[in-house]
């Protein structure tokens, strides 16, 4: 569970490592709860950072997701990059 939370905090700093760490971790469960939502959203901002194998596990975790919950999650990256962006103009 501690490593969630330091791998959550590098990952909102934009660490890409951190990001697709994060992925996995909840794809497999490990040390959260298990949430392919949640995997997903985070292998979309890691590929977005460049991070090829993200593009990978993205790709399949879309197969599992339905369309709601995929809609909802290129939402929540959005928000998150709007988020992000203000503030990192304070």
């Amino acid at each position: 569970e501690k490593a969630a939370e330091y791998y959550k905090e590098a990952a909102e700093l934009n660490n890409v490592n951190a990001q697709f760490s994060l992925g996995t971790m909840y794809e497999n469960g490990e040390g959260v709860k298990r949430n392919l939502s949640k995997a997903y959203f985070w292998y979309l901002i890691a590929e977005q950072n460049g991070d090829e194998d993200a593009k990978k596990l993205r790709e399949l975790a879309s197969k599992r997701l339905s369309e709601k919950a995929l809609k909802k999650v290129s939402k929540d990256v959005d928000n998150w990059y709007a988020k992000k962006q203000a503030s990192d103009k304070k």
